[in-house]
């Protein structure tokens, strides 16, 4: 019996993981995983039950990167064809309104690099590594990896990472600002959950909000102000924004809804 391209699970009753699960190939982004993480994703996010994600590998390695088996068969047409499929993977992880935790254990190469850094925070082990070798294959990064390196760490640090096609060990990494933090490879799942339960914790509505005005930037400092005023107008209006106001008086955690 064939496995699943990945496995989706509940750890706690706020969380979805989902799992790339090609272990034996190190979870490459073959087209039907990429398919099955998009619509595990698309899920995910309509589910209200569900406050956060979590995106990981299965075997001990998070994602070796892009189908090398789909490479070097692509004319100009079937080459746009694919990179508009990869895209809506990519937009749907950037524009997610959850808080997404990617967990990462073990290599993290080219898209799954992409992938990682396309999530809100990124749990590393140890043993992890990132990497940028696009070049090798004569190509460009993609998954949106200039954008988002440069996001992350600056302008001048993704620019040399990006063209010396580098690898980064895990503590390079976490010095360099790509990792938010390294913990021991057996804790990686353990505290992406605690991470994860923590953002799902916060006021869903809001959350959603500030999402979408990190999205937005960078932009105008009046175009900041104006979409930070609109967002805040709605939050007023919320029985999360009620709920904050009652605990501060009452002295108490808040429980948003």
């Amino acid at each position: 019996m064939t496995a699943p391209p990945i496995v989706v699970d509940r750890p706690s009753a706020r969380i979805v993981r989902i799992a790339l699960n090609r272990p034996e190939k190190r979870n490459p982004l073959e087209t039907d995983i990429r398919e099955a993480v998009y619509a595990a994703l698309g899920e995910a996010l309509e589910d209200a039950s569900v406050r956060a994600i979590i995106l990981t590998g299965t075997g001990g390695t998070f994602c070796a990167g892009g189908d090398i088996s789909a490479m070097g068969k692509s004319d100009e047409r079937s080459g746009a064809d694919r990179m508009a499929r990869n895209h809506l993977l990519v937009r749907r992880l950037m524009r997610a309104e959850k808080p997404v935790v990617a967990a990462v254990e073990g290599y993290a190469f080219g898209a799954g690099a992409g992938l990682a850094l396309l999530c809100d925070a990124i749990v590393a082990g140890e043993g992890a590594s990132i990497g940028f070798s696009f070049f090798r294959m004569g190509l460009v990064p993609d998954y949106g990896i200039v954008h988002t390196l440069t996001q992350r760490i600056g302008f001048g640090r993704a620019r040399l990472i990006l063209l010396k096609a580098s690898t980064l060990k895990a503590e390079a990494a976490l010095g360099a600002g790509i990792f938010d933090s390294v913990v021991p490879d057996a804790e990686v799942q353990a505290s992406a959950l605690g991470l994860a339960e923590e953002l799902a914790a916060q006021p869903a509505n809001a959350v959603a909000l500030t999402k979408r005005m990190l999205l937005a930037e960078p932009q105008g400092f009046d175009a900041a102000l104006d979409l930070e005023r609109t967002s805040q107008v709605m939050s007023f209006l919320t029985a999360d924004h009620k709920e904050g106001v009652a605990a501060f008086r009452e002295k108490r955690p808040p429980k948003f809804s």
